[in-house]
């Protein structure tokens, strides 16, 4: 199994952070890769909403784990490959968050993925 892991400190309120993850439609609003964001269900486990890139590569992703304020993890379907991302949530102090994501990567062509949840990694350094 691939994995691979990022931690960083925003300057957010943890509970305002929480607040703009669970609007999910409004993700585009500050997420430059994300054009548009549909809510297929409630935002429960086993929950699904669906994500449009600019490049119109269209995913959907279920929630599979759910901790209020506290952590978060989410799973898509690639061909022959479930690529999971776990969001942690730490507050620092009353005006800062650590977050922790997690990528992981389980399948029988894990190889063939890697450049994926590595670029996801890596974008979040913008």
């Amino acid at each position: 199994m691939w994995k691979q892991l990022k931690k960083f400190i925003i300057k957010v309120n943890t509970n305002k952070l929480w607040s703009s993850i669970w609007d999910v439609i409004n993700w585009s609003k500050w997420d430059p890769d994300i054009k548009k964001m549909i809510l297929n269900n409630p935002l429960v486990v086993g929950g699904k909403f669906t994500l449009e890139t600019f490049d119109g590569q269209i995913v959907e992703l279920e929630i599979t784990k759910l901790n209020s304020h506290i952590e978060f993890e989410d799973v898509t379907q690639l061909p022959n490959v479930k690529m999971y991302t776990s969001h942690f949530f730490k507050e620092v102090n009353k005006d800062a968050t650590e977050i922790m994501v997690k990528i992981r990567l389980k399948g029988s062509d894990e190889d063939k993925w890697t450049w994926l949840a590595q670029s996801q990694i890596n974008s979040l350094d913008k």
